[in-house]
């Protein structure tokens, strides 16, 4: 809340039972309730990422730690502690930072004192700007030695009186939590770090008892459970010898000062070639932060607790004849036999309106989809654990003068992942000109790695050598895949009047009978492979037998149409006289092509667009029945004026 800040949302048990009071702050959204034991109902945790930008002595404003393989701590963290935020809340428990949340925190995205947005700044401006008490965020004043004013310590100190004022003043913590990447690397460029975890068995005053006196070594229980899970999960599925390295005790005031259990996990070494491999891959960020997850869950409910289940997959809305069918399937989690579903929340949406949920206790729901209004579908699985996070979005569009489906749009781009690595014995790093892609929106992106000599040494932070990068996107929202492009082209689709259906190619090809559509929308986007084996054959099986096809990414084709990689360099293309852009390096407006594929005609293809600054093909066309872009459409500006005209081509020619 803003101005006093005890307005803090406090959960005591079911958010069924709500009272909202006003006066006291500490009566603001109480929720009175039985907590369930096997979930985290009623539970308070504060948690927060490790650093942010601070004022220097020299009124310079400055990172907490160096620019490197194109992250910086001070906001890379925040990867995690959101999603761990977020899997915590949907178990029940309320989680309290001490810094601002991005996309939930109105203010996030403010500009604060140092030019930057808040939520990259450290918290103790954050805390200052929130009118805490001064001795919780201007520590020099009160420590028992003359001191000059030290932001960098102030920020350091801060977490710790914070949780602390809460703990006393506001609403019982049940624990705390700081997640942190560590600064250490070791000889030998491919040397593994692996997850640190640190403790701190007693506080200020040499007590090793906490003031409810329990014993501080609880601080080293659930530490353990924590860093034991992130090990386990990740030697289970990326990383068979990911390393468990020391549960440490250590003297720090993030550990030390804070009256609850609290630990620091330092997830992995930024400074670490080989860790950053799994570092920036947004599919280990997600096996660890439920990891994270997982561990605290387990250390609060003794072990007893249920995990909340996967994302679904193969979702996909159809029609047979005139009925409408949305399905999907729950996803197996392999290392948790209790994260099984329960029940389903489809959420749906009409046009551009607000979601609302359904509750399915099956895997599929027969719809009534009315004339000349656009759907939008999410599922969220749920257990007596939490909820997953929502699936990707399908779409469904039935205009007044029809009631069958013309287009089939196919999502296959499925693909969250790191940036392309290469080493040699001198220089090593990421591939120039690859990137993450990023599940959904990458806030911590900096730029590209600039240093690649592996000898290159560290000084300082502003010139830390080896896997040094640039920091031209801070500040940007980095687009990634955003899993929900069935909405992005059915929405060009609806102002055509043409109706169409959607699907992943999680969904199996042949129960899909994409035969029964005369045309499919195949959106490949960056992933790097066309589809599996069985969506190849079922889509070159749909054009023979004559379909009509329009198909664009990245990565697309096959090795008899295929004729360069990085085809363009220059973001244009030239179809019918006219000359359009698409981006080719991250950004915060559309998909990034990262890479362009050309073609060269053959059986009857005939180019109909070429890249600008080498004259490759682009487009291809075959006997009016396909059309392939060898870039993600969603990546050219005038991406509906060169859709609609793919998708009235194809018509046409089925007429």
């Amino acid at each position: 809340g803003e101005g006093d800040p005890k307005n803090q949302q406090i959960f005591r048990g079911s958010p069924d039972e709500r009272i909202e009071g006003e006066g006291d702050p500490k009566n603001q959204q109480i929720f009175r309730g039985s907590p369930d034991e096997r979930n985290l109902d009623g539970k308070r945790i504060a948690l927060w990422p490790s650093h942010g930008a601070f004022m220097r002595p020299d009124s310079v404003w400055h990172w907490q730690r160096a620019r490197m393989w194109g992250i910086v701590e001070d906001l890379y963290t925040t990867h995690y502690a959101e999603a761990v935020t977020r899997m915590l809340e949907s178990a029940g428990a309320e989680v309290l930072w001490p810094r601002p949340r991005l996309g939930v925190d109105s203010a996030a995205t403010e500009i604060g004192e140092s030019g930057l947005e808040r939520w990259m700044e450290a918290a103790r401006y954050w805390l200052q700007k929130q009118h805490y008490p001064t001795w919780i965020w201007d520590t020099w004043r009160y420590q028992p030695r003359a001191e000059d004013p030290d932001h960098y310590k102030d920020d350091l100190r801060c977490h710790g009186n914070w949780v602390n004022y809460l703990n006393d003043s506001v609403c019982h913590l049940d624990m705390a939590l700081a997640l942190h990447s560590d600064g250490l690397d070791l000889p030998g460029d491919s040397t593994l770090m692996g997850t640190l975890c640190l403790y701190t068995d007693w506080n200020d005053r040499k007590e090793t008892q906490l003031s409810d006196g329990r014993s501080r070594m609880e601080c080293r229980y659930l530490g353990d459970y924590v860093q034991t899970q992130v090990v386990e999960d990740m030697r289970r599925t990326m990383c068979p010898n990911w390393p468990r390295r020391e549960l440490r005790q250590a003297n720090y005031c993030e550990t030390r000062v804070p009256d609850i259990p609290v630990v620091i996990l330092e997830i992995l070494s930024h400074k670490s070639r080989a860790d950053m491999e799994y570092g920036l891959d947004p599919k280990a960020q997600f096996i660890i932060s439920r990891a994270i997850y997982k561990g605290v869950l387990r250390y609060l409910t003794e072990g007893q607790g249920i995990v909340q289940p996967l994302p679904v997959r193969a979702v996909r809305v159809e029609q047979d004849e005139d009925c409408w069918k949305l399905s999907w399937q729950a996803t197996e989690d392999q290392l948790e036999p209790t994260a099984v579903p329960e029940r389903y929340t489809v959420q749906i949406r009409e046009n551009e309106g607000e979601w609302r949920d359904t509750t399915v206790y099956a895997e599929s729901m027969n719809l009534s989809i009315k004339a000349d209004v656009q759907y939008d579908f999410r599922i969220e699985a749920i257990n007596a654990g939490g909820r997953s996070f929502p699936s990707e979005i399908v779409s469904a569009y039935r205009p007044n003068d029809s009631a069958y489906a013309q287009v089939l749009i196919v999502n296959a781009f499925r693909e969250v992942r790191g940036p392309r690595w290469f080493i040699d014995s001198t220089y090593a790093g990421i591939v120039p000109g690859s990137y993450p892609v990023a599940d959904s929106v990458d806030y911590a992106y900096l730029g590209e790695q600039m240093e690649f000599r592996k000898n290159a040494q560290w000084v300082d932070d502003d010139n830390c050598g080896y896997g040094m990068c640039y920091s031209d996107y801070l500040g940007q929202a980095v687009i990634g895949n955003t899993h929900d492009y069935p909405v992005q082209h059915g929405r060009v689709l609806r102002k055509m009047k043409i109706g169409y259906v959607s699907c992943s190619t999680d969904c199996d090809a042949d129960s899909v009978r994409i035969e029964q559509y005369p045309i499919v929308d195949y959106v490949a986007g960056r992933d790097t492979v066309m589809a599996n084996g069985e969506w190849q054959t079922a889509i070159r099986r749909y054009v023979e037998r004559g379909g009509r096809l329009l198909a664009s990414g990245a990565y697309i084709g096959d090795k008899n149409i295929v004729a360069a990689r990085k085809a363009c360099t220059n973001g244009k293309v030239r179809q019918d006289g006219e000359v359009y852009r698409f981006d080719i390096k991250p950004n915060e407006k559309r998909m990034c092509a990262e890479n362009a594929t050309a073609f060269k005609p053959y059986q009857g293809g005939r180019i109909t667009a070429r890249y600008t600054d080498t004259n490759l093909g682009a487009c291809i066309e075959w006997e009016d029945r396909a059309i392939v872009w060898g870039i993600p459409l969603e990546s050219i500006e005038a991406f509906e004026k060169i859709y609609r005209q793919a998708i009235q081509s194809l018509i046409e020619d089925n007429k």
